[in-house]
Parts: structure tokens; sequence; C-alpha cells
């Protein structure tokens, strides 16, 4: 059947191809020729390509320190050689992509004017390079906490930024010190390489750790919402004890030294980290760890972790949380360093409990678990004025948590809570209290919990 806006589609085919050969004033028209029977019709195309139109250079301009190699690393167009459309547009989303690049301005020169040569010009203004950035806040897993970063967004001119951070808490310290490269062999991969030291001391564990080390960490977004990468680590660790009471193995608390591989992906099309309505959040990883010093830190480490909102109604948006953990050991002694064990409780998983409290032991310390199981929901009722009603339900699982004092309930317990929540352009700065469903004997029936943005 004869459908006329089809060829004015192939007449636009015609142009775009010839556009792409550098006849980019070419001119077609499309005649439709009746048939002798007025039941059938001929199509014909009449081209003229006019003069060839060949690439004079591309320019760019700009008050910057980006180097063009940097600029110009993703650019097709060669002087001399056929102008392409397409590729310009290329050009531009590539430019455009660059970290350290603020604003772009792109022309054509000579198109206006029909001549046979065309120059590019690429008007560039940057982002400021130097940055600091600090925060100060509290929530009940860390108490007061404050956290600074400066650094060079644009090292060298090179689209690499360069950064140190340090913080500060009731838990302990970290600081870090590393270079991010966004386009990795001019294939669009973060690359990061760090250096840190870091000293911690968790809520209620009779253990705390410091660790020194490097990591090397390669990431690349592909399709829309899928993120790939691999990180590779090399650390000094050294366990050491708090205040307990209990015996403990002095092989536990050597310095080790850990080579780990963790290959990760993530998919997101969670539609706004500060306040989620919509969308999926899924993270699975594998970390395998190698000790070359002892025969502790020799396991696979498998995590998953899964959130989803849904828009339920015109004030009301659920939210769901699921994290899946678990410890495959292949060393000969199946007990390892406590530091490398899972805990639960506390305000970003099982709300309720006191942090890391989710299982007590015999002498009266948080336990830790090989198998990690932990699932949250959770209703946010949008009262105006900009405060919110959460309702939650908590539950979760520890496994593999017998240790030196005896059995250990490993069940699975439940909490359900509710509280505030007021909503500032940064985020939700609210105080939940959790309710134990199944507590354990002797247990308090629940925990006050306070946090600045959302738990998940």
């Amino acid at each position: 059947p004869f459908v006329r806006s089809l060829v004015q589609k192939d007449r636009m085919a015609i142009l775009s191809y010839l556009a792409e050969k550098g006849y980019i004033y070419a001119k077609v028209e499309a005649h439709v020729i009746p048939g002798k029977d007025k039941e059938n019709c001929s199509i014909e195309f009449r081209i003229d390509k006019k003069t060839g139109v060949s690439v004079g250079g591309v320019w760019t301009f700009g008050n910057f320190r980006t180097k063009d190699l940097v600029l110009l690393r993703h650019n097709t167009i060669k002087d001399n050689e056929p102008v392409s459309l397409n590729r310009f547009v290329e050009l531009q989303k590539s430019i455009r992509n660059i970290n350290s690049i603020e604003r772009t301005d792109f022309k054509a020169l000579g198109i206006k004017e029909n001549y046979d040569q065309i120059f590019f010009l690429v008007d560039v203004e940057e982002k400021k390079p130097y940055f600091f950035e600090a925060s100060l806040g509290y929530d009940t897993a860390r108490d007061a906490y404050l956290a600074v970063s400066i650094g060079d967004k644009n090292f060298f001119g090179m689209n690499r930024e360069l950064y140190l951070n340090a913080q500060i808490s009731g838990t302990g310290f970290q600081t870090e010190m590393g270079i991010k490269d966004f386009d990795f062999m001019s294939q669009y991969i973060l690359t990061q390489f760090s250096v840190y030291a870091s000293k911690e001391e968790l809520k209620n564990q009779s253990f705390g750790s410091r660790k020194y080390g490097s990591e090397l960490s390669f990431e690349k977004d592909f399709f829309t919402n899928l993120k790939l990468g691999t990180s590779f680590n090399l650390e000094s660790r050294e366990q050491y004890l708090v205040d307990t009471t209990k015996g403990v193995d002095p092989e536990l608390y050597d310095i080790r030294g850990i080579a780990s591989v963790t290959p990760f992906l993530t998919w997101s099309s969670v539609n706004s980290f500060v306040k989620p309505t919509k969308g999926v959040y899924f993270n699975a990883s594998a970390e395998y760890n190698k000790d070359v010093l002892e025969n502790l830190d020799n396991f696979i480490k498998y995590r998953v972790k899964t959130k989803y909102y849904f828009q339920a109604g015109p004030r009301l948006v659920m939210a769901f949380q699921g994290m899946v953990g678990f410890i495959q050991n292949l060393g000969k002694d199946s007990q390892l360093p406590d530091d490398q064990l899972f805990f639960l409780g506390g305000i970003s998983d099982i709300r309720g409990f006191g942090e890391n409290e989710f299982i007590i032991d015999s002498f009266g310390d948080p336990a830790g678990g090989k198998t990690q199981i932990a699932g949250s929901m959770e209703a946010r009722i949008d009262l105006g004025k900009n405060f919110e009603l959460p309702i939650f339900l908590d539950a979760g699982s520890l496994k593999d948590t017998v240790l030196g004092g005896g059995g250990i309930n490993e069940k699975f317990k439940f909490t359900m809570g509710t509280g505030i929540r007021y909503i500032t352009p940064l985020g939700p700065v609210g105080i939940l209290y959790g309710y134990k469903l199944n507590p354990e004997d002797n247990e308090d029936p629940g925990r006050f919990h306070f946090s600045i943005g959302y738990t998940f």
C-alpha cells in the first residue's frame, strides 16, 4: 500500500546517507508518478549531491586547564576528510561527559555560507578545580562525627581527581588519599587508586581494628542502570581487645596481611537517593580473601543487598530492603577473626536492638556469624508540613555464631516500630523506636534510634 509519509522518511534517509559522505548541501526531491491504471504508482528520487564538504579542523577555546588530548580523546573527525555531522554529535557527547567540564558551546563555521570546508569550534568552561567539603552530624551508630574532604577535580588538566578524605567519630577515625581517572584507557572506565589508614571500635563490641592498606578498583557503566566492577586490595590489619573477660586465641590478635579481590555488580533505577519514591537497587559481590601472613583470613565472602520503592498513594511510599551474606571458609581452621564476621542490630538493619547487639553470647559480648539474613519493610506516610510518619517491620537471623561461651539461639528475630521524621532539603532527620516482638529472657523490650538521612 502507498503511504505518503514513508516517501518523506525515505527522502530523509537518503539525505542522511549523503551527509555522512560529506554532501551536506545535497538536495533530494521525491516525485510520485501515477500509473496509467491509476491504481499503482512509482516513486522517483532526484538527487543533486552538490559539492562535497571536507573538515578544515576542530578547534578548542576557553580559559581552561584541560588538555586537548583529553578534550578530543574520543574525536573521530579528521582534517581533510568528508564532514560527518553524526561524528560531530558524538564529539559533543564525549566532551559533555568529561567530569571537569561545566559548560560547552559547539559551532560549525561555514555551513551557512555553503563553504566546501567546515571548521568545528568547541568553547569550554570548566568546573572550579579545587574543592573543600565538610559535614558534621550525629547518629546512634557513630555518635557525633566530622568528615572533611579536599582535592583537585582536574589534576594536571587530565580529568583526574586527586583527593584527601578524613573522618572522625565516636567509633574511630579514617583517612584516605587517592586519585580517580574517569576515562581509563579511553574506555569510560572509572579507575580509583587509594591508600588508607583507620582505627575502628564499633559500638558494644569487645574488639577494635587497625587497618593500613591500598585499593585499586575498576568500574564501568553498561546500558542505563547496570554497573560492573572489580576491586583489588592489600591490607595490614590488626584486631585488638577493648574490654572483655572471656579467653581468646592469641593468633586472632596477630597482625595479618590480607590480599583480596572483589568483583561486584550494581543495578539501580532508584529515582533519588535523598528521598526515594520508586525504583529498584541491587548489589552483589564476592570477596576472595587470602591471608599472606597467617592462616586466618582465607575465605570468600558473598554479599547481596537489594532495595525496592514504590508510591502506593499520594502520601504513602512503601520501602523494602533485603540483605544476605555468607562466608565460605577456605582454610583448615573454621574460626575467623571477629572483625571479618557479620553483625546485626542497630539503625541500619534491625531497629530495636543496640548497635551490633542482635545476638549476645554468654559473656555479654555481641556475637558475629558467618551467615546473615535481614530484611525490612517500611511505610512512609507524608503528614504535611515536611513531617513524615514511618511504620516499620524488621527481621533478621545470624547463623554459625557458636563461640567459646556455649550455644547461641540463631532463630529469626522480629521488631516493629514507628517514629517521626522531618524532611529537610538535605534529607530527613528522624527519631525512631523499635520494639522487639520475640525478645530473649532478660532482654530490653526495645531501643530508640536517631539518624540523619534514611536508613535505607
